[in-house]
Formats: C-alpha cells, sequence, structure tokens
C-alpha cells in the first residue's frame, strides 16, 4: 500500500500488508492444517486428494503410457524420487481408483564413486523399502558407464534377499578414468558434467533392455531453478529442454517428468503427512554447501528462493515462462554430441552446442583428452 508522508513533499512508502491467516479448509470447511499456496489452505484429507489428481492429471493429459507397458522409474533416495515412487505405487494399488495400466521398474544409479564410495546401513534401509513396495529394481554404478556392457555391471533385486551389492565384475579402471573427469572440471561445471553422464547411463540402459520411457522426479521448484541456470550458462532457448514432461532429445526414448508442477513445499508437505522415509546421499549440491563453495546453479537458486519469499508466485511464473521458449527452425540439424540438444549455431565446433563448449573451455587440459569417451 502506498501512502505519502506526514510532510506531504510528495514522497511516497511502502508498507506491506499483514498475510492473513485461514483456519477453514478452501475444499471441505474443516479445520485446515496445511497452507500449499496463497489462500489455499486446506486439511489433510483434501491436501492429499489435491497431491494424488494433480499427479495422475499429469500422467493423462500426456497420453504416452501404454497398456501394459514397461516404464523404468530413476530413483535417487531423495524427496522427490520417494514422493515420485508413492504415487505411482499407489496408482498401481488394484484398489486405488482409475489404476495406472503400466508396469514400473526401478533405477538407482550408484554415483558413491565420487564421493568416496560411501555404502552404508543407509542403502541397506533403501533396498528393504523397495523390496517391501514389490518393485523389481536395479543397482549401476555411475562408473558403469564406461564399461562395453552394462548387463555386467547391473545388481538386481527382485526378492526379499536383503545384503550389500556383490557385482560381478571391478570397475577400478573405469572409476579412475571418471575420477580424472570430475578433478579436471570446476566445481560449476560438476554438477552439470553429472547429469549428462546420468542422462546418458539411463539412456543407454533403457536402450539394452527396452524401456522408451524414464520417470523423473523433478519438481517446479528445481526446474526454475535450472530454467534460469540453463539460460546463464548460454543454451538460450533450448533450456526448455530441461523443464518440458517429455524430454526428446534422445530418438525413441522420452524422459518424462510427471512432478514438473509441484513445488518443493508441496512435496515435503506429502512426504510427511505419509511419513516416507527418504535419504541424503553426497552430491554435489552438499558437498559445495558444506564446504562455502559457490557455483552458478546455487547462486541462481538462492536468487530464486529470495525473490519467492518475497512474491510466492513467482516460482510458477519463471516455470510457467519457460514453457513458452521454443527453438528457433533454422533448418540446421547440429545435435550436441555431449546433451543432444539441436543446437541453432556453434561457434568453433559443429559438434558441441555452446552451454557445451563453455563446459570444455573452462576446464583442465587434462579433460580434452578424456572428453571423448563421453560422447559413447
Amino acid at each position: 500500500m502506498a501512502t505519502c508522508n506526514d510532510n506531504d513533499d510528495k514522497v511516497e512508502t511502502f508498507t506491506t500488508a499483514k498475510p492473513k491467516l485461514y483456519s477453514k479448509c478452501v475444499k471441505c470447511g474443516n479445520k485446515a492444517s496445511i497452507i500449499a499456496r496463497i489462500k489455499d489452505a486446506m486439511c489433510i484429507g483434501c491436501f492429499d486428494a489435491y497431491y494424488v489428481h494433480k499427479f495422475r492429471a499429469a500422467l493423462g493429459k500426456s497420453r504416452l503410457f501404454l497398456n501394459e507397458e514397461r516404464v523404468l522409474l530413476a530413483y535417487s533416495g531423495g524427496i522427490n524420487s520417494v514422493s515420485l515412487l508413492s504415487m505411482v505405487k499407489r496408482g498401481l494399488d488394484e484398489s486405488s481408483h482409475k489404476k495406472l495400466q503400466f508396469l514400473v521398474d526401478v533405477i538407482f544409479i550408484d554415483e558413491g564413486c565420487l564421493f568416496g564410495d560411501t555404502w552404508n546401513s543407509e542403502n541397506i534401509l533403501m533396498i528393504e523399502n523397495l523390496t517391501t513396495l514389490g518393485f523389481r529394481f536395479y543397482i549401476l554404478k555411475l562408473e558403469s558407464y564406461l564399461h562395453p556392457s552394462l548387463k555386467l555391471c547391473i545388481q538386481t533385486f527382485d526378492t526379499l534377499t536383503i545384503g550389500w551389492p556383490v557385482y560381478t565384475i571391478h570397475l577400478e579402471c573405469e572409476k579412475s578414468r571418471l575420477l580424472k573427469i570430475f578433478e579436471s572440471c570446476h566445481s560449476s561445471n560438476k554438477q552439470q558434467l553429472l547429469e549428462l553422464i546420468r542422462y546418458k547411463l539411463l539412456t543407454k540402459f533403457a536402450y539394452e533392455f527396452g524401456y522408451n520411457k524414464i520417470l523423473m522426479g523433478d519438481n517446479a521448484t528445481r526446474l526454475s531453478t535450472q530454467l534460469l541456470h540453463g539460460i546463464c550458462r548460454g543454451k538460450g532457448s533450448l533450456a526448455n529442454y530441461d523443464i518440458t514432461f517429455a524430454d526428446t532429445r534422445f530418438p525413441g526414448l522420452y524422459f518424462c517428468r510427471p512432478m514438473r508442477e509441484f513445488l518443493a513445499k508441496e512435496i515435503v508437505f506429502s512426504v510427511n503427512i505419509s511419513k516416507l522415509k527418504y535419504f541424503n546421499f553426497p552430491n554435489f549440491d552438499s558437498v559445495n554447501r558444506s564446504a562455502n563453495k559457490s557455483s552458478i546453479f546455487h547462486v541462481t537458486e538462492d536468487f530464486l528462493a529470495e525473490l519467492h519469499s518475497l512474491q510466492p508466485f513467482t516460482t510458477s511464473t519463471v516455470f510457467r515462462t519457460g514453457n513458452k521458449l521454443s527453438p528457433l527452425n533454422t533448418g540446421q540439424s547440429n545435435i550436441c554430441a555431449l546433451c543432444m540438444l539441436t543446437h541453432e549455431y556453434s561457434i568453433t565446433n559443429t559438434t558441441l552446442c555452446y552451454s557445451c563448449q563453455r563446459i570444455c573451455d573452462n576446464v583442465k587440459g587434462e579433460f580434452v583428452t578424456l572428453l571423448p569417451i563421453l560422447f559413447m
């Protein structure tokens, strides 16, 4: 609200209106327990129904999933993938309304080689949770991407036999090569490079085992940050591929994001209400923050979070604006060898988009000699 001061010198001062407290659920009128969005106070029952409906609506609108089709779910143990797995499990339950018609297998990529091979009791608890849910799931080491045959690198769990994973082969050589690549990168590029390798490993696995669709747990809060981060890195309109429901950059394969319209706040509410167990495994985000190291992604994330605290529609505005971006139709078909996006132009190298060129330009010389193995 704008007001003039007592001296009437035409200088305006601004005061922020106090937020109203909503004590009743906007759906049923009962006592509200959750404020998911502005003016959207809900009781626990109505919020759960809203959450489930929103998830199923995202799957239904896509019209991508066929009856009895096997779909791969990328599981990290984090709060997003735990919520995604819970929603899928409820949808596959015979007693649920409008049962999901596709079948789901789960894959967990073990990234411990980058953080000291920290396989511990939490990993075993994660396996116990997955087997209790009845899913067939795979454990795949990150360094197995460099091995010629994924079938030899997979640890499969489809029974209730729980124990430490025993891999059929040792991947010490592949691990050493992968560590050299990441040691050659600056902190701002490590997370981006990890995501590229993770995507390529999932793609390689899906092609080899006959999956056409992979479910990802990305939410609107993270995707909005990812969008701005991609623009800062020079992706331009290609940053839209990082937030679409179905990422089709890999031929014959869909990376689907059914959680893309959920705010991180909503997912936290749902997980806490359902009392789901999630796991905080080491990653570059947590390691860099604990060491007070910054990156472009962290700066963007903090910037967006601060804006969202002042204007709660910031995240949804950024997210929906990103949906309107589309690459220029220039008639060119240059496909980046790293991120697999069809880029509009290339300054020095027709095999890489501008964003991936920036990665190569800002790494140590040793990385360049190891780079070709990522083009597989």
